[in-house]
């Protein structure tokens, strides 16, 4: 009868061993699953940020071939001749002004 009480004393302890870890694993899902959940809002933060600067970009894009097309237009009219005499000493095209333009520099607010 020894051994049948030992038995079941020893399942008695497996048991509880096995309930603690089982109470810590799910302590351990519950915490990951709120730390998933903070990562998937801050991904969809970041896709809904990264869709703001690519349509930020496409503007740029366009206001600088806007700006490319007013100064071709101003310099087949005349007005780029006059502003390349006056404004700049060594006759070069305006061409070599657009390219100072800095890209970096532009912001849309």
């Amino acid at each position: 009868m020894g051994s049948r009480h030992e038995t079941s004393k020893d399942l008695v302890l497996t048991w509880s061993e096995l309930a603690l870890r089982v109470a810590s694993l799910l302590q351990q899902r519950v915490a990951l699953s709120m730390e998933n959940n903070k990562l998937k809002q801050q991904v969809a933060r970041l896709q809904q940020e990264k869709l703001i600067v690519d349509g930020h970009y496409q503007s740029l894009r366009k206001e600088v071939e806007r700006l490319k097309l007013c100064l071709a237009y101003s310099s087949n009219s005349g007005v780029g001749t006059k502003f390349r005499s006056s404004s700049t000493s060594d006759g070069s095209s305006l061409d070599a002004l657009w390219q100072m333009l800095d890209m970096g520099k532009l912001h849309l607010n």
